[in-house]
């Protein structure tokens, strides 16, 4: 499975999701760095967390 160009931040690298399918890691990080997305978001046009992955979708 590959994961496509997505407009979204994760935060956790797309290694570890692709090998494990488990978004722990980026939704344990998406509560902590809320703050510092905001910023980014607002002074730098970054993009919010993602919010889920479908894998295995055929």
């Amino acid at each position: 499975m590959a994961l496509t160009h997505s407009t979204a931040m994760l935060y956790d690298s797309v290694e570890n999701v692709e090998k494990f399918h488990n978004l722990s890691t980026h939704h344990f990080r998406s509560r902590i760095f809320p703050p510092l997305n905001a910023v980014d978001r607002l002074m730098f046009g970054g993009e919010a967390p993602i919010r889920g992955i479908m894998f295995d979708l055929q």
